[in-house]
């Protein structure tokens, strides 16, 4: 069996000028999974119409054909993950010109029971910064300094915020580290839910820093609201400082080149 000695995600932002996948949809459950898509392309490789299986172990390993293309250094959330199944997952890379993500579904659940459900996800960043082989790093910077996301449909778990209630219709919009946010919100008092926050990102330490500027429901002020419902989140990846008006992501463990 040829193994290939990169990992995907690193390898078509950092090393090489050029990435296209195209309809990758699979299910994942229990450790293992399998799914197919119509296209993959990059510097290195061209496959169409192909299948693959996902073996998990302490990383997870991907067979497409005779290859296997092992993921490591995923963050906790990601490893933990018992059931997830993506619906049509497309993406595009040009060097110094964009970076692009679509997603028709998803579904995710977590160990403890946490469900995710999500419809509609397009993200369209900037793509030139290519500084080394942590894919976070620079798609984080690059999106940060100019990037715009959609998002159809957000329904989260039933301990979160929302008490199960859904987003639709989200829009942001990012530029130079200013994030404005727009989206339907249905929970208890639905409305238009418009937030503004500025985010930082530090690459020495791997944290992600929002700080929220504002957030309001129609003509009701919540940004208090919203940063004691979120503290209320146990997780090792998010932490709230309600005193900064501060949300802190934590990205240290990251998928690597190797």
């Amino acid at each position: 069996m040829k193994i290939i000695s990169y990992v995907i995600l690193s390898s078509f932002i950092s090393l090489t000028t050029y990435f296209s996948a195209s309809d990758f949809s699979f299910e994942y459950q229990n450790g293992q999974g399998q799914g197919s898509f119509s296209l993959f392309k990059n510097d290195a490789i061209l496959k169409e119409n192909g299948r693959f299986e996902i073996l998990k172990e302490k990383s997870i390993k991907i067979f497409i054909d005779e290859e296997e293309i092992e993921l490591t250094g995923l963050p906790r959330f990601a490893s933990e993950l018992d059931h997830l199944k993506v619906d049509s997952l497309s993406i595009l890379s040009q060097t110094a010109q964009k970076f692009y993500i679509s997603l028709k579904s998803g579904f995710s659940k977590s160990e403890d029971e946490k469900i995710i459900n999500f419809e509609s996800l397009v993200i369209n960043c900037l793509n030139h910064r290519h500084s080394n082989n942590l894919f976070f790093d620079d798609f984080i910077l690059n999106c940060l300094e100019k990037g715009n996301i959609r998002l159809g449909t957000l329904v989260l778990p039933k301990k979160s915020f929302l008490l199960q209630n859904s987003i639709k219709n989200a829009v942001g919009k990012i530029r130079l580290g200013n994030i404005e946010l727009q989206a339907d919100l249905k929970m208890r008092i639905s409305g238009k839910l418009k937030i503004k926050a500025f985010a930082s990102y530090d690459e020495e330490q791997k944290i992600l820093q929002v700080k929220i500027k504002s957030a309001k429901l129609g003509i009701l002020p919540i940004t208090s609201i919203l940063l004691e419902e979120l503290a209320k989140i146990k997780s090792d990846v998010l932490k709230v400082d309600k005193a900064k008006k501060q949300i802190n992501i934590y990205l240290k463990d990251q998928i690597v080149f190797q």
